[in-house]
């Protein structure tokens, strides 16, 4: 008999999807993660699955994410914890439970579909998807020591660390330095948060212009994906000029990491003076958490996420590059045409907020 697929229930079946998504597809997984981000997501949550029998061999699920398209407000679903039992694998089971999913997302009023996956002919040749495999980027910055190589290091792993340690100092120095000397040029004053609920879009699409496409930093979408973040420790920079919003940061750290990575999450800036001021700050939260490296991933053909990237090239050791890992799939509703993907300010706050 053929696993039968149905919607899943987000609170009588919450234990038994928390041990399936624990078991194959996060290790993180608690009731902590499950709540946070099915049932208090801000909006319709569409998470269905198969079962054969009384065992869960696939599930699929979309998010809700809520942004803005024109200056205007609309629901989008990301698509989320994708997996497939080996047995079936061959079947076209993923392919019925993904097409139920899109269509239940249609139809509750979220015209656009879209993820990160690195199985990109899933999701081009099978799932109908349009895929850019190069859209979204990454760069990675030192700045702090590496861990101690092992025991049975040779020297290019300490020749490796000395030298990201070097260059991380000079990071450190020059971001200082220059936050320092911006910091002199004028008035200015930081919040931890945004001081007005529209703040952060009203300067998003002023840097990007009205057809920007982003994400709506409502004060519950912020309270959802940052504020109240399970597994993402999260500090905020605010940069207020006059008392208007000069640009922000939003920088975030995972718990429990052995060797952390500040992620910067989401950064934007109206001049190169306000991105050293924000970067100072960036920098030195990053080292207060123990962090080696400094990484931000974006869609850098953004007018508003490829500042971010000249501006942290110009720092030593410094690298930008595709992240193949994370082509960009999305699929719009028929009669719904989605803007120019160069419009899309997608950075860090658009993943599935456990890692970068």
């Amino acid at each position: 008999m053929s696993p039968s697929v149905v919607r899943a229930d987000l609170h009588t079946d919450a234990q038994q999807l928390i041990d399936f998504l624990k078991a194959n597809v996060n290790t993180r997984m608690s009731p902590a993660a499950f709540q946070w981000q099915y049932v208090n997501a801000p909006g319709p949550v569409i998470f269905n699955i198969a079962k054969d029998g009384a065992a869960v061999v696939c599930s699929q699920s979309f998010l809700p994410f809520p942004m803005r398209a024109n200056g205007s407000p609309m629901l989008t679903a990301k698509s989320e914890n994708s997996f497939l039992a080996k047995e079936h694998r061959g079947t076209p089971l993923f392919q019925d439970i993904y097409a139920k999913g899109v269509s239940d997302c249609f139809a509750a009023n979220m015209p656009v579909v879209w993820g990160y996956t690195p199985a990109v002919k899933v999701w081009r040749d099978r799932l109908g998807f349009r895929v850019e495999e190069e859209r979204m980027w990454h760069s990675i910055v030192p700045i702090g020591v590496p861990p101690r190589p092992g025991f049975k290091a040779g020297p290019r792993a300490w020749a490796g660390r000395a030298l990201t340690a070097a260059r991380a100092a000079i990071v450190r120095s020059r971001t200082a330095k220059l936050g320092k000397a911006f910091a002199r040029a004028d008035d200015h004053e930081w919040r931890d948060r945004p001081l007005a609920a529209n703040d952060i879009n009203a300067l998003v699409e002023k840097l990007g212009g009205a057809s920007t496409f982003h994400l709506d930093m409502s004060d519950r979408f912020m309270a959802w994906r940052v504020w109240e973040n399970p597994n993402l420790d999260y500090t905020g920079h605010f940069l207020y000029r006059g008392g208007a919003l000069a640009g922000y940061a939003l920088v975030a750290v995972k718990r429990g990491a052995k060797s952390p990575t500040a992620q910067l999450s989401d950064m934007a800036f109206t001049s190169e003076a306000d991105g050293w001021l924000l970067l100072d700050r960036v920098v030195r939260a990053g080292t207060q958490a123990g962090c080696t490296w400094l990484r931000f991933f974006g869609n850098r053909a953004n007018a508003v996420v490829r500042p971010v990237f000249d501006l942290l090239q110009k720092l030593p050791g410094a690298r930008a590059m595709p992240d193949r890992g994370m082509a960009f799939v999305v699929k719009p509703d028929e009669g719904f045409t989605p803007t120019e993907y160069d419009t899309w300010c997608m950075n860090g706050l658009w993943t599935e907020g456990y890692s970068m």
